[in-house]
């Protein structure tokens, strides 16, 4: 159970963490924020989202990290209704105007508030199967090769790697030696082979490239 408030210069999170008991008279929610912003929230329209990872919290404005907090415990989860501009009928109401909004059953990592906030995110060669971890949601921008928790620091949990565990370098395919073989087939009727070469999000700049035959030569080449 959660809520968020929005202020001209804040972002609030009130969430009832598991585990919490709650004697009569006790406030059932605790409050994290974003801090005072040095954005003023009420001017023009902004992109804003909230991330919540385990006990991490992560405020975004437009697309770029502006604030961090810690949960005192994972918020405690089960059925409810879902108010937008007041936290229940009546109470809390939001005093402003609110294009969208949108719920996702996953935390989001950097890149995915980019491409939403912005259109575009920022640029790194990288495959889907080769994205940064929920826990370690940024791109470490002085090694691209590695996530970290949140942009500027680390915390406590240092950096993980990005690349997939099972992702090898494209080297590996001939063992770093261009004078390995590929077989097209063996003992097989004759047929055609087309070799394509891919450098699609890549720049390279490419001399020429051999072709060794290691069976009698075809009859075209194209």
């Amino acid at each position: 159970y959660y809520t968020i408030s929005i202020s001209q210069t804040t972002i609030k999170l009130y969430y009832h963490p598991e585990g919490l008991q709650v004697d009569d008279g006790q406030n059932m929610f605790r409050t994290v924020d974003s801090g005072v912003l040095d954005i003023d929230l009420s001017s023009f329209w902004h992109h804003i989202t909230v991330t919540v990872y385990k006990e991490d919290v992560t405020y975004y404005v437009n697309g770029s990290v502006v604030s961090t907090s810690t949960l005192e415990n994972p918020i405690s989860d089960g059925p409810g209704s879902v108010y937008l501009g007041e936290a229940s009928p009546g109470v809390l109401r939001y005093i402003g105007q609110i294009q969208d909004a949108y719920f996702y059953s996953q935390a989001l990592v950097q890149r995915d508030v980019q491409r939403i906030a912005l259109g575009t995110a920022s640029f790194v060669h990288l495959s889907p199967e080769c994205r940064c971890p929920y826990s370690h949601p940024v791109i470490d921008p002085s090694n691209t090769f590695r996530c970290i928790q949140h942009t500027g620091h680390t915390v406590d949990r240092g950096t993980v790697q990005r690349l997939n565990p099972q992702a090898t370098p494209t080297g590996f395919m001939n063992n770093m030696f261009s004078g390995d073989q590929w077989v097209s087939a063996v003992n097989q009727p004759a047929t055609n082979i087309s070799i394509k070469l891919s450098y699609t999000n890549f720049s390279f700049e490419v001399f020429y490239v051999i072709l060794y035959f290691g069976s009698p030569r075809p009859k075209a080449a194209i």
